[in-house]
């Protein structure tokens, strides 16, 4: 029986460069970025939405994760997009609590290289398909679900905010406050000119990228 297709998420357009970089490497964009997926990881599509299946219960008692250098292009370029745009994918800054009003476009721009996570060979998860529960092994087999078995991770993001008017004294204590507010990870603020800034953001590990299988073509 021939499998069904899955789906995925619309790259966005001024992500679509860094996609393709690393598509040829064999990962696929992770949008919106989170400290959710990770090798081991089961998801599905439902209605364009990315749905957590397993995370990563299910096969930790039994897989032993592995680890390589993977060879990677340059990953620190930046990636423009306007405020509706931005809002829309990444919903804000990673959690800080920021007013955007008179923004015009944010950039997202990745400081430091992604790291690669240790992954999960093939073999060994056809091996331990016999070891797991049912519900498990039923949602591995599920031809609409698929298995993350390496990430790209980054703890390091920086996001430029051109705004459309001056900043005022008040707007920039409030930037500063906001920032000033985060206890989960370090973030700076630089005012760069009138009518831009740039928040560093570290110390809060994401995925940005992965490498996922769909089991039932590894049991044809």
């Amino acid at each position: 029986m021939p499998q069904k297709p899955q789906s995925a998420l619309k790259v966005p357009k001024p992500l679509k460069p860094l996609a393709k970089m690393l598509k040829g490497r064999g990962f696929r964009l992770a949008v919106p970025f989170d400290d959710i997926r990770e090798p081991g990881y089961i998801g599905t599509f439902i209605e364009g939405q990315e749905i957590i299946v397993d995370d990563g219960t299910c096969l930790k008692p039994f897989v032993t994760l592995k680890k390589r250098t993977v060879a990677l292009g340059d990953t620190t370029k930046g990636s423009k997009f306007n405020l509706k745009g931005f809002l829309g994918i990444f919903g804000g800054l990673l959690g800080i609590n920021f007013d955007f009003q008179g923004a015009k476009n944010v950039t997202i721009r990745f400081p430091k290289r992604f790291v690669p996570s240790q992954f999960i060979t093939t073999l060994d998860i056809v091996e331990d398909l016999t070891k797991v529960s049912p519900a498990c092994r039923k949602a591995l087999e599920d031809p609409d679900n698929f298995l993350i078995v390496q990430t790209l991770q980054t703890n390091s993001f920086e996001y430029t905010v051109d705004t459309k008017k001056n900043l005022t004294v008040d707007a920039k204590a409030q930037i500063n406050e906001a920032v000033k507010g985060v206890s989960d990870f370090n973030a700076t603020v630089k005012f760069e000119s009138t009518r831009k800034y740039s928040i560093v953001i570290q110390g809060k590990t994401v995925t940005v990228a992965y490498k996922r299988i769909s089991i039932p073509t590894l049991l044809d």
